[in-house]
This record gives structure tokens, C-alpha cells and sequence, in this order.
């Protein structure tokens, strides 16, 4: 089957580069997430309104995890059904989403109530789960994101049709989360329509296919640094100098992983972030500037 992007079906001349949503495919899934990290960079009302949402959602449902109320933690998470309608994230047969999803619900309560970062308080922000929470990972994250912020990027869907001139059909599009009574509610709205099956555009500007916060990335590019300058201060034998001066330490970051002592896990990071708080700290604020060429991949993915 060939695949269909959006603009095609809907005869719109314009190049990714000069969209604002991510120009996705109508019969596919676009192996891309929704990165609640990037909301952080922009300062226009609704990145602000979606984060503000995310930041309540996920502090309501900490709570409530943290003094055992699977009763009300699980009415949060029955809201978290998997987003089809934004055709992105991982494929099983032709575009489904498939992460939260209904059954879920329950595996994601207890990944959270056994999680060490939740029971002590040190995980605060959902993106942060992703470090820190075992089976949490950029598509639970995302269907997260979409399932909680839906109402926004529905707005923002009809703001994108009505400049291309997209027809829309009044649909039913489930639960959305409703940030004012800090509940879910059933809503209808008019969308672009596929099959008979509605679709939701993504801002691209939240857009990734890494998150800012990749527990690997954290894992080898901060963790493993920290480890092999805590190696070269403790035994100056294990110091190599370069040509140019600079020093090297002669353990090297494949040694590092294969040590048991240091092999990547939820769990290492928890304990490495409790004893060295900095590293996160300096690991967010770095990532804040990293650039993104989001359009150069998504380009890539469309050709």
C-alpha cells in the first residue's frame, strides 16, 4: 500500500519546511513523538497552556500514587487510550497507536508505585519519568502528552485546516482532559477525515524522534563521564594524556557498560541522580539549546 501524506490528499503545495504541523501520513503512522520537554522552549499560550495541563495531570496523578489511591489514579489513567488520531508513534498493522492504551492503564500504575523516583519524590516531571520509570519510554510519553493536551491540538487542527482550506466533518472524539475541573470529559468536534476516521495534526516545533530527555543519551553522555572522572581522580595510574594535553581515562565507556557495577538500568540512573543531583540539572539545561533540525527528518520520512 502506498503511503499518503496529508497535504497530498488534501492538495496543499507546501513543503514541511514551511508548515507548522508535522505533515503526517493518512494511511501510516510516522515513527515520531510528541516531546513535552520542547513545550518548555516556547512562550505563546498554547505551549503554555498545554504544559501547564501536563504539569497538573501528571503532579494529580503522583499523588495519588504516592499515598496508594489506585482507585483515583486509575480514573486518571482510563483517559489514556491510544491516539490514533495524530498518525504517529510505533505501527503494529497499518496506523494504531499502541502504547497507553486501554489495558494499560494498570501495567503504568505499577511501573509507577514501584518506582523508587516516585516513592521518594525525585521524580516530578513526566518527561523525567522516562529516566526513571521502568517500561516509560518516548511512546508512552507522547500517547501521554496527546491524550492529555487532545483539546489544544484540536484547536490548533481546525486552526490548520481552516488555512489550507481542509474539510472538516463534526466527529466524536472520546475523552479529553479537561485541566479546569481536573477530570475527563466526552467531546465532539469538527476534524479532517480519512475513511471515516478522524485525524489530529501535531505542532512540529514538539515533535521528536528522541526525546529531549533520552534515558540512554543521560546514561552515556553524563552518567558514564561522571564515572570515568570519578576513576581518573581516585587512581591517577588511570589517567591517559593526550598530545594535545587533555586527559583521557583508560577505562573506557564499553568497559564501563559491561561492568555490572555500571550497567545501564532505571535503577542506576535513580541511584546516580540521588548521589549527584547536578547531573540532571546540567543534563536539562544543556539539552534545553540543543538544536533539532526536525524539518531535515521529517523531510527524510517523507520522501
Amino acid at each position: 500500500m502506498d503511503k499518503i501524506l496529508f497535504t497530498e490528499y488534501f492538495g496543499i503545495d507546501v513543503p514541511q519546511k514551511q508548515l507548522d504541523f508535522i505533515n503526517i501520513y493518512i494511511n501510516a503512522d510516522k515513527k515520531f513523538f510528541l516531546d513535552p520537554a520542547k513545550l518548555l522552549l516556547y512562550s505563546d499560550a498554547m505551549s503554555i497552556r498545554m504544559s501547564n495541563s501536563i504539569v497538573n495531570y501528571f503532579e494529580k496523578l503522583l499523588q495519588f500514587v504516592r499515598t496508594e489511591d489506585k482507585k483515583n489514579a486509575l480514573k486518571l489513567l482510563k483517559g489514556l487510550k491510544e491516539p490514533k488520531e495524530t498518525h504517529l508513534g510505533y505501527a503494529l498493522n497499518g496506523y494504531c497507536g499502541n502504547a497507553v492504551g486501554k489495558e494499560k492503564g494498570e501495567k503504568l500504575y505499577y511501573k509507577l508505585s514501584k518506582s523508587n523516583a516516585v516513592k521518594t519524590g525525585l521524580l516530578k516531571d513526566l518527561e523525567e519519568s522516562a529516566l526513571l520509570v521502568d517500561g516509560v519510554d518516548r511512546d508512552v510519553i507522547s500517547d501521554m502528552v496527546v491524550m492529555i493536551t487532545k483539546e489544544y491540538l484540536i484547536k490548533f487542527t481546525q486552526q490548520q485546516c481552516e488555512k489550507y482550506q481542509v474539510p472538516m466533518e463534526e466527529v466524536n472524539v472520546g475523552l479529553v482532559w479537561d485541566n479546569q475541573r481536573e477530570n475527563w470529559k466526552e467531546m465532539k468536534a469538527k476534524l479532517p477525515v480519512y475513511n471515516g476516521k478522524p485525524m489530529i495534526l501535531v505542532p512540529k516545533k514538539i515533535v521528536t524522534d528522541k526525546l529531549t530527555l533520552d534515558s540512554r543519551d543521560f546514561y552515556r553522555n553524563e552518567l558514564l563521564n561522571l564515572i570515568q572522572d570519578e576513576i581518573m581522580r581516585a587512581d591517577s595510574s588511570l589517567v591517559i594524556v593526550l598530545k594535545n594535553g587533555k586527559r583521557r581515562c583508560a577505562i573506557t565507556k564499553k568497559q564501563l557498560k559491561n561492568d555490572k557495577r555500571y550497567r545501564y538500568s532505571k535503577e542506576f540512573i535513580y541511584n546516580m541522580i540521588q548521589k549527584y543531583p547536578k547531573t540532571l540539572r546540567d543534563f536539562r539545561r544543556r539539552k534545553k539549546y540543543t538544536h533539532d533540525d526536525i524539518d531535515e527528518k521529517l523531510e527524510q520520512t517523507s520522501a
